[in-house]
């Protein structure tokens, strides 16, 4: 999978500006504490020497193995959505937990110009979801990596194919853009692209641990008179009162950076004041949107005026069908679409 920039828009920095996001109490400190079954043991956790492929049956005592650098998980190229961790450089390669969070926190560093890390305040997470809502586990990881420039949160998904164990999503957010999983891996990514532009990604993980785009929505508000992008160049909006209104760019094929195959619209924006940007959005976009035919006729100013510029666009109507083709054809049911989130643990460990 190659890589997705993948950035939305927090409500409040859509409508009224720029806001940062709240960041999880999750610190690293003592041995390795990993929850088993309904009791919390402590294990001290060794320094991956000797360490093993899996190849248990019990998968989550297989993570646990893991957590605790017992065993060793293969870097699947196929997983690749992240920035930090390229899939690339382990093309064969398999490394112990240790040497995983270690890697990362080097290559964040690096690609910061050389930050500073404190490692007593990287912050990992970690869950046992259920991909494919199939009944069984896969080992959901989030390592948060603050810096004295920006922080990182990288996101993990494992899975035990009764073999080695194998990364099969990894997917990065900061402090403008985030990634929320659910228990059944379902994903949906909010942030911010600017003041007033950014965009919304959904996908899921099979249960096979397969990769199912369904679509990236970039979302950029606009009033009278202000500037669009699209078609390769800027094009002023115009009049149209004291409304404010919301343009889309939908990629539907997993084509981000080619608009040629893109879906336009746009709306009118409603209701602002029941968004909660702390759980993430399960829609297309932070506010609610009002639903006027007469938006896309063609007497209508800013129906004209995408058509005069040579932009074809659809109703809001029409992307919601469009949306919910594309699920159905990637195989994406109710059930795990509007799966609870992941009940995250923090994980302590000292490396």
């Amino acid at each position: 999978m190659k890589k997705k920039f993948l950035v939305s828009v927090l409500c409040a920095m859509l409508v009224t500006g720029c806001s940062s996001v709240p960041q999880a109490n999750s610190i690293i400190g003592g041995d390795v504490k990993v929850e088993e079954g309904s009791n919390e043991a402590e294990e001290t956790g060794t320094d991956g020497e000797g360490a093993e492929t899996a190849t248990a049956t019990d998968s989550k005592g297989v993570y646990e193995s893991f957590l605790k650098n017992e065993i060793t998980v293969h870097i699947d190229t196929e997983g690749d959505a992240g920035y930090y961790i390229f899939q690339r450089n382990y093309e064969e390669d398999v490394v112990t937990f240790q040497e995983l969070v270690q890697t990362l926190v080097e290559s964040v560093q690096n690609n910061n110009g050389g930050a500073k890390v404190d490692m007593k305040s990287v912050g990992i997470r970690y869950a046992y979801i259920d991909c494919g809502n199939d009944g069984a586990e896969e080992l959901a990881l989030e390592i948060r990596i603050p810096t004295n420039v920006e922080e990182t949160v990288e996101y993990f998904v494992i899975k035990d194919n009764d073999g080695p164990l194998e990364v099969v999503y990894t997917d990065e957010g900061w402090s403008r853009s985030n990634i929320h999983i659910n228990r059944f891996g379902y994903v949906y990514t909010d942030g911010s692209g600017g003041a007033n532009t950014g965009s919304y990604g959904k996908g899921f993980i099979g249960a096979d641990g397969k990769w199912h785009y369904i679509y990236t929505a970039v979302a950029t508000t606009f009033t009278s008179g202000e500037d669009l992008s699209f078609n390769g160049d800027l094009h002023t909006a115009p009049s149209v009162g004291d409304k404010k209104y919301v343009f889309f760019d939908f990629d539907f094929n997993d084509t981000i950076n080619e608009e040629v195959d893109d879906t336009f619209s746009y709306a009118e924006i409603g209701d602002i004041a029941s968004t909660d940007p702390s759980e993430g959005y399960r829609g297309f976009f932070c506010a609610d949107l009002l639903v006027d035919d007469s938006l896309y006729e063609d007497s209508n100013a800013l129906k004209k005026f995408f058509t005069d510029a040579g932009l074809t666009t659809v109703s809001i109507t029409d992307i919601t069908k469009m949306i919910e083709e594309k699920e159905n054809e990637e195989g994406l049911t109710s059930e795990i679409k509007d799966g609870e989130e992941t009940p995250w643990q923090k994980l302590e460990v000292s490396f």
